[in-house]
């Protein structure tokens, strides 16, 4: 039995799950997130590994690592992990545990309307859906099907919601 640790789409929050999982449920959102369309992180055979990396990447997500590392460095590795599981290869491309369903190729910015409100995200910075309805009016667009499109691509990775109601690209 083993761990992965995965970030939500939504808040960008870590979280540790048992690799067998189907689905599991963001501590910081509460968005049920589909383990096989997420990026795996770390995998981890104890749960106190896991612990480890979830601490490191949360840390790392909210621009602390360097004092996070440092706070830990005094105190050694906590027992039971290896000596390695302090700096875990976070760069380490994993989109082939990705599997490309159905459902997951219809998540992927693959439309015009994706592709539009990528851009806009990528060139105004966060925005209400409101605002991107707006900035999409030529596209004649109703609120329920932007919705359904912010979902998706929140779903995928692609843009997450650093607050509620606002969505930033994921970068």
């Amino acid at each position: 039995m083993g761990y992965v640790v995965v970030v939500c789409s939504r808040c960008r929050l870590a979280k540790g799950a048992d690799e067998r999982q189907k689905t599991t449920t963001c501590p910081g959102c509460g968005r049920s997130l589909r383990l096989e369309w997420l990026k795996k992180y770390h995998r981890a055979e104890t749960l106190e590994e896991a612990r480890g990396a979830i601490g490191r990447l949360n840390a790392k997500l909210k621009g602390g690592l360097d004092a996070y590392l440092e706070d830990i460095a005094g105190e050694g590795p906590p027992a039971g992990l290896p000596q390695g599981a302090l700096t875990p290869d976070l760069s380490a491309d994993h989109s082939a545990d990705r599997p490309q369903t159905a459902a997951a190729r219809d998540s992927l910015p693959a439309s015009k309307l994706d592709k539009r409100v990528l851009l806009l995200l990528d060139s105004k910075g966060p925005l209400t859906a409101e605002e991107l309805l707006a900035a999409l009016a030529k596209a004649k667009l109703t609120r329920e099907k932007l919705q359904k499109r912010l979902d998706a691509l929140c779903e995928a990775g692609h843009i997450f919601e650093p607050s509620v109601g606002k969505y930033k690209i994921v970068k």
